[in-house]
């Protein structure tokens, strides 16, 4: 049992939060020390030799090069933080970026630093995967300043949030909003009533993001402004989106690289042309990139003079970086005064720029997958908190064995601390009503509620009901058929090749159906362990209509998406029932609620029955009587 006392609790944090800042330190220790280079390019951690193909400014005036690249590019994904390095000068500084994009033979790079770096044209460049120290410092700032406590109000939120006090309501009237159906509206009466902290239970497809934005629109009736963050940037670019679009002054703060391009707009960067000061701001840009390229047509091996003139050239463009800084700062705080609603993911909020401010509410989405001291970072901010979130989907991801109890999150806490502040989200307006049962069932009590527009929508809605095309739920079992899992010890993750076959089997055999539908259908194949997801898209190559769309992932890489037919691989068989990290029912409670209209869920009940959840999942299947043993596919193995 946790202790009351706050010193005890930030004690605990603090240890749980080092360790696991200690294990991913090490972890790349060994990677980029202890590993030759030629193995890391191997494992996907690293990229040489590179091309360099294009130079360019992107926002902000940062640099961003595009590279060719001549290996897999699996392991490198946009927004992740990356180091660009050289071997044709030994010692080189090297140069840290964010990945913008990637395509199958080539990657783009935002820098951090104003300028790219003078051994750029020199050749032999490569990328690092890199691991960036900024969360832990901004995390363990917070930590120091959330145990000292000095403002009384940041001291009182904190008590209320470790549970050592009851948050506060004002029982005021609140008027009802057009759109909103009654847990919706309930949820916006709370927040709007609570004086220290609301909680919003958003369950899959409840429309939770439509909920923030009428909060957050009825929070600037009464606020001058409102701070909104979120662990990823996906959650932070939607709300930007939603609330923009709605005529709302936003300010979206963090690294292009990290955004969606539709958000820009919104971004500090692309408001400064329609400051007074943007036609300036424009001709001193110009001006530092003509002196960049002019620089960059001076080679080391020309003489003195050429050397020299190269770097007065530098200099030149340096001084007038600083000016463009200082303009920037400038106008940075012009256009946070005069937003409505200010962006940013958590750790954000500790950028430069919202030093000083406080804000009377501070919204924080998807605070179910945030690690506990990342959500500090904002509170510090605060005068009131609303958290949104479903602590019954994924939990941040927790690297270390030994913190491994940081996936019990702020929200999770603040939920079993004070339910009273917390309202679900009843209905849901994704899933057909039986594929929402069991999950509604086994993880909210029973209290989701289809909509009437989705409860019982089906792929077919020219076909009955109880049409094959249209079950909305099945269970393909290879309880049996002797499809043993297989165990990669390279990547120390598990595939199942048999499973995949006859998952393919299935969705060959359902696309052939003469009554399958001739309009739009999305298709989502999940499986749990990356090395199945790499068989499946090895072996899956349907020839696909026009109108159909197919993705297959992971589990983390459907969080908040949503498909037409969903195929589910539980991978899972062997004779002594080990079913491993599947015993994270939150993972399977996210696979199975992308579904809109058809589940097909393809395992071995034999092997997963030994856990409950599985057992009743597998009842509950064949009491709809939609299960079917792979054997009646042996004709096509």
């Amino acid at each position: 049992m946790t202790s009351p006392d706050p010193d005890d609790q930030i004690k605990e944090l603090l240890n749980l939060l080092r360790r696991e800042q200690a294990y991913e330190r090490e972890q790349q220790r060994k990677l980029l020390s202890e590993t030759p280079l030629k193995q890391r390019c191997s494992q996907g951690i690293s990229l040489y030799p590179l091309d360099l193909k294009q130079q360019d400014i992107g926002l902000g005036g940062r640099p961003v090069l595009e590279f060719g690249v001549n290996q897999k590019l699996s392991g490198f994904q946009p927004g992740q933080t990356v180091s660009l390095f050289t071997l044709a000068e030994e010692g080189a500084e090297q140069a840290t970026g964010v990945i913008q994009r990637v395509g199958e033979d080539w990657i783009k790079v935002y820098l951090n630093a104003p300028e790219a770096p003078e051994w750029l044209d020199d050749g032999k460049l490569g990328l690092d995967l890199y691991y960036d120290e900024t969360t832990w410092r901004a995390i363990s700032a917070a930590m120091e300043r959330l145990e000292k406590a000095e403002h009384p109000r940041f001291r009182a939120l904190r008590d209320i949030m470790m549970g050592l006090q009851k948050p506060k309501f004002i029982p005021e009237r609140v008027p009802d909003v057009t759109g909103l159906n009654a847990s919706q509206q309930q949820a916006l009466t709370r927040v709007l009533q609570a004086e220290d902290l609301a909680l919003i239970h958003g369950p899959p497809g409840t429309g939770k993001t439509t909920t923030l934005v009428a909060c957050i629109e009825a929070l600037l009736t009464r606020d001058k402004q409102v701070l909104v963050c979120a662990p990823s940037n996906t959650a932070v670019d939607l709300l930007t989106r939603a609330l923009g679009r709605r005529g709302k002054r936003v300010v979206r703060l963090g690294h292009p690289a990290r955004m969606q391009e539709d958000v820009w707009p919104w971004t500090l960067e692309e408001q400064f042309d329609s400051h007074p000061n943007g036609p300036v701001l424009k001709r001193m840009r110009r001006e530092m990139i003509q002196l960049r390229r002019q620089a960059s047509r001076f080679r080391r091996n020309f003489g003195q003079a050429e050397r020299e003139e190269r770097r007065q050239l530098y200099a030149q463009a340096r001084a007038i970086g600083r000016e463009i800084y200082e303009l920037e700062q400038q106008m940075t705080q012009t256009l946070l005064d005069q937003a409505d609603v200010i962006t940013c993911t958590l750790v954000g909020a500790w950028q430069k720029v919202l030093i000083g401010r406080h804000f009377p509410t501070v919204l924080i989405d998807e605070a179910a997958q945030a690690l506990e001291g990342a959500c500090w970072i904002p509170v510090l901010k605060a005068d009131k908190v609303v958290m949104a979130g479903d602590h019954r989907q994924l939990p941040p991801t927790i690297k270390s064995p030994d913190a491994s109890a940081l996936g019990i999150t702020l929200f999770e806490k603040c939920i079993a601390r004070h339910p009273e502040a917390g309202v679900l989200l009843e209905t849901q307006y994704r899933m057909h009503e039986t594929i929402m049962e069991f999950p509604s069932l086994s993880f909210y009590e029973s209290r989701l509620q289809a909509d009437p527009s989705v409860a019982r929508h089906r792929l077919n809605s020219d076909l009955p009901e109880d049409h094959p095309v249209n079950w909305p739920l099945e269970w393909i079992d290879t309880a049996g058929c002797g499809f043993d899992e297989v165990f990669d010890p390279e990547s120390k993750s598990y595939s199942n090749p048999e499973e995949a076959h006859l998952l393919g089997i299935h969705l060959n055999q359902l696309l052939a159906e003469a009554d399958f539908p001739q309009t739009p259908v999305s298709i989502g194949v999940i499986a749990p362990y990356r090395r199945q997801v790499e068989t499946l898209k090895s072996q899956l190559k349907p020839v696909l209509p026009a109108q159909i769309s197919l993705q297959i992932e992971t589990v983390d890489s459907f969080q908040g998406q949503e498909r037409d037919i969903i195929y589910l691989s539980l991978v899972r068989s062997n004779e002594d029932g080990e079913i491993g990290f599947l015993q994270d029912l939150r993972r399977i409670n996210v696979a199975m609620t992308r579904a809109r209209k058809k589940l097909v869920l393809v395992g071995d009940s034999a092997t997963l029955a030994n856990h409950r959840f599985y057992r009743e999942l597998h009842e509950f299947v064949e009491a709809y009587g939609n299960w079917r043993s792979g054997w009646d596919f042996s004709g096509s193995w």
